[in-house]
């Protein structure tokens, strides 16, 4: 067994909102080069990125999380607009948004840090920004003026309804061939929740 595993948090999405990244993704690669996709079947809203944790403390983690959780109440996410960090005109990484369930998006982040700190993991201080991360502009590339009109023709599309009903606890490795996931875990959220 390995003695660290690097993890992270997020929410799955669902087949309609995969479909229609994947079909948003083929698109733009017609258009440009400069930016490394992600693979869909790796396609989620990450929440938290936990680093490098010992694999012994995996159990205390889920234990955790899921007590912390089981009373969030279950809640739909709008996947609205592409956008770019830092700005579409010199982007970094491409993102589908997220409207109509974003502000609980949020709550569930601050409820997940709330919870994690009880156990030693530290809160992040960075405002937390819910996106779907569809790509990454490659090193030494510069998509110019191609990328940002492809961004803002979808600036305010609607691609899909995600329901979120449980959060994953992810491993996540490092390959050559991009990272590799597995699922360590699953949380439901089943209750209602001052939250939201």
């Amino acid at each position: 067994m390995k003695l660290t595993t690097r993890a992270f948090i997020a929410i799955e999405i669902g087949e309609g909102l995969r479909s229609a990244a994947t079909k948003l993704i083929s698109r733009f690669e017609l258009e440009t080069d400069a930016i490394r996709w992600v693979d869909p079947a790796n396609l989620h809203y990450t929440i938290k990125f936990l680093g490098e944790i010992p694999t012994v403390e995996l159990y205390e983690l889920l234990s955790t999380l899921g007590k912390g959780l089981e009373s969030f109440k279950p809640f739909s996410l709008d996947a609205v607009g592409v956008g770019a960090f830092p700005t579409p005109s010199s982007p970094r990484t491409v993102w589908l948004g997220a409207r109509n369930g974003g502000d609980q998006l949020t709550d569930l982040h601050a409820r997940i840090n709330e919870t994690l700190s009880t156990i030693g993991y530290p809160v992040e201080a960075r405002k937390f920004q819910p996106h779907l991360t569809l790509g990454r502009v490659r090193r030494q590339s510069k998509p110019g003026p191609v990328l940002a009109n492809l961004i803002e023709e979808d600036a305010e599309k609607k691609f899909a309804t995600v329901h979120i009903d449980e959060v994953t606890v992810f491993a996540s490795e490092l390959t050559r061939r991009g990272p590799k996931y597995e699922i360590l875990g699953t949380c439901p959220l089943k209750g209602d929740s001052e939250w939201t």
